[in-house]
């Protein structure tokens, strides 16, 4: 399948990632064993703090050293932040490892790949309570990051990472999945 969108100028991808992710878009809401509940626009999502789904990406290079993105400072939630997996919330319908190949090419521009599944798990604090799906890619190709979500990306090296995760803001969502992965490894 082609993905003509990837072809587009810059601005229009960025505009239709902000439209994507407008406080009005709809999304799932999933009670604490993650059985969809409710739909409700984003924005009541995010004020009521409500649990929600959500799939994480990591990209690896193939020495191992794991792509990181920070966040734009227009994010609803962790403007600025580090994430240390793309990502994003599933349409509604939409499986976790279907929203995960659509967040992985919007904003890496990394498409038609073969994700390893690692399983879920759940992370709630007082901004965000998310039931999340893990992936993984080796992936030696080009990054094209969304300007609209990312304002930069780098690979950090697996002796760079401790350090970079103790100086840097990282969002707690990617830590919990991080540290999720590394558990079930």
């Amino acid at each position: 399948m082609d993905y003509p969108h990837r072809h587009l100028p810059g601005t229009i991808r960025r505009l239709n990632a902000i439209t994507h992710t407008s406080h009005s878009e709809i999304v799932e809401v999933v009670d604490q064993n993650n059985r969809i509940i409710d739909r409700v626009p984003r924005a009541l999502m995010r004020e009521r703090n409500l649990i929600h789904r959500a799939a994480y990406i990591f990209v690896f290079s193939p020495l191992g050293s794991l792509c990181v993105q920070q966040r734009s400072a227009d994010k609803d939630i962790f403007a600025s932040y580090w994430d240390l997996a793309a990502g994003g919330i599933p349409n509604v319908g939409e499986c976790y490892a279907d929203a995960a190949l659509r967040e992985l090419g919007e904003e890496l521009g990394i498409y038609r790949q073969t994700l390893t599944p690692h399983g879920e798990f759940y992370y709630g604090d007082a901004q965000c309570k998310v039931w999340g799906s893990i992936y993984s890619l080796i992936w030696d190709g080009d990054i094209i990051p969304q300007a609209a979500e990312i304002s930069a990306w780098r690979y950090i090296s697996v002796e760079d990472l401790p350090g970079f995760l103790s100086r840097e803001a990282i969002t707690p969502t990617t830590r919990k999945a991080y540290m999720s992965l590394l558990d079930m490894a």
